[in-house]
């Protein structure tokens, strides 16, 4: 029988080096789960949304090193992300966790206040198997198509394109992520397309 998370959020013990309490106040409640960090990697405290993301009973997180908790292939990407953060500074790192198949988008930023003297980072996460599943089949579905796929985000941006854009473009696919849709289009064609994105509806082409 699987063990049912706890419905509490989890913190390290009070003394010299308990999580700030604005953290908490801010946090617990939330529905993105948010967790901190200590600099050597280790979960001093984590709210009931990461707990439920995570998917473990609370009381086995808490002082556990977070590369316990992510998939083995993603460990490193994690680690870099975490080493690379400096004050006010977010790095945003896409993780596998041990589930198979799940991923979560995880946000890491260093707390203004130190504990035990030490950087801390604060971490939030939402769960984004749905998305990544749905990229993934439209990758596979795209591979030996001669029309340009792409995917595209609220503002426009190119999160993804289909190999079919280097033949038919002369762009590698490669390059064109975070570039905006509209530098693709023509001049002449710019109001009309603009016109049917605004009119369409989500998961439909202009």
């Amino acid at each position: 029988m699987t063990a049912t998370p706890d419905a509490r959020a989890i913190n390290r013990s009070s003394g010299p080096g308990e999580v700030p309490e604005w953290v908490a106040l801010a946090h617990e409640a939330a529905g993105v789960g948010a967790a901190v960090i200590s600099a050597g990697g280790m979960l001093l405290w984590a709210n009931p949304a990461m707990i439920a993301l995570v998917g473990r009973p609370g009381r086995e997180l808490l002082n556990r090193h977070v590369s316990d908790l992510v998939n083995p292939s993603d460990r490193d990407q994690l680690s870099l992300a975490m080493s690379t953060l400096g004050p006010q500074h977010v790095t945003i790192a896409r993780v596998q966790w041990p589930t198979p198949g799940s991923w979560l988008h995880v946000s890491l930023s260093q707390l203004p206040d130190e504990i035990d003297g030490q950087p801390a980072i604060l971490a939030q996460a939402v769960d984004v198997t749905e998305s990544i599943q749905s990229q993934v089949s439209l990758e596979v579905m795209s591979q030996n198509v001669l029309d340009v796929v792409t995917v595209i985000d609220a503002s426009g941006t190119i999160t993804w394109a289909s190999p079919s854009v280097q033949s038919a473009l002369g762009r590698d696919p490669d390059s064109l992520p975070n570039l905006a849709i509209t530098e693709l289009i023509a001049p002449e064609d710019l109001q009309s397309f603009d016109d049917a994105l605004a009119g369409a509806e989500p998961g439909q082409g202009p």
